[in-house]
Order: structure tokens, then C-alpha cells, then sequence
């Protein structure tokens, strides 16, 4: 179990990431639950310093259907 993970979009490409994180979770089959961070780290002055929700956008959160689509039984 994988009890929280996530990417953050400040400094990377996290479509790029989700995608590849799905590409290879597959390979570790004793993995049976992973579990997404979906929030924000906040910097001092109260601004977002790490954002973390998969629903910033449409093409995240179908990046996401997608990969978890992969894991149908």
C-alpha cells in the first residue's frame, strides 16, 4: 500500500508524471492500494507553494481516468 503520493504542477510537467507513474506502477504487482495526496502545501504568506489536486484542469483528470482505466478487472 502506497498511503499517499502525489505531484506537484509548480516546477515539472505533472500530466508527464502521472503518466509515466501509471506506465510503471504496473510493474510492482504486490502494490494493491494507492492512495493520491489531492491538496495544496501553502507557503507563508498564505499563497499555494505546492499544488497537488488532480482537478486543476480537465486534462489532468483524464490523464488520470485514463491510467486508472489500465487497472480494470
Amino acid at each position: 500500500m502506497i498511503t499517499e503520493f502525489g505531484s506537484s504542477s509548480i516546477g515539472g510537467d505533472k500530466i508527464g508524471w502521472i503518466t509515466d507513474m501509471f506506465d510503471a506502477i504496473g510493474e510492482y504487482k504486490n502494490i494493491k492500494v494507492a492512495i493520491w495526496w489531492n491538496g495544496i502545501d501553502w507557503d507563508h504568506e498564505g499563497n499555494p507553494g505546492r499544488i497537488y489536486r488532480l482537478d486543476e484542469s480537465e486534462e489532468m483528470l483524464d490523464v488520470f481516468k485514463e491510467g486508472l482505466s489500465k487497472f480494470k478487472e
